[in-house]
């Protein structure tokens, strides 16, 4: 299993374009984002996500303490919320 795991983009979308053309050249199994996407804009936090998601390659997520509480809400295939979950994938479990 390969993972990329990344954190603290904080609202940065070059960043997230860094780490969407490292997702894409690598070809990780799956993209595991830990925490501080944004500045407790959920709709920030969502649309650096979907860069990433547009890879191709599942990613699933942890909130972090910068990120807003309704992002701990959040329920979606793509990408997954972990906070207080834990998911299956490909025979692993994956949990917050």
């Amino acid at each position: 299993m390969r993972i990329i795991a990344i954190s603290d983009i904080h609202r940065s979308e070059a960043a997230t374009l860094t780490a969407a053309a490292a997702v894409g050249r690598e070809g990780p199994d799956l993209t595991l984002v830990a925490g501080d996407i944004s500045h407790n804009d959920l709709d920030e936090a969502l649309r650096l996500l979907k860069i990433l998601c547009d890879t191709g390659v599942p990613t699933f997520f942890v909130p972090g303490n910068m990120d807003s509480p309704s992002l701990s809400k959040y329920r979606g295939d793509q990408p997954r919320n972990l906070h207080g979950d834990c998911v299956n994938f490909e025979g692993y479990s994956i949990d917050d």
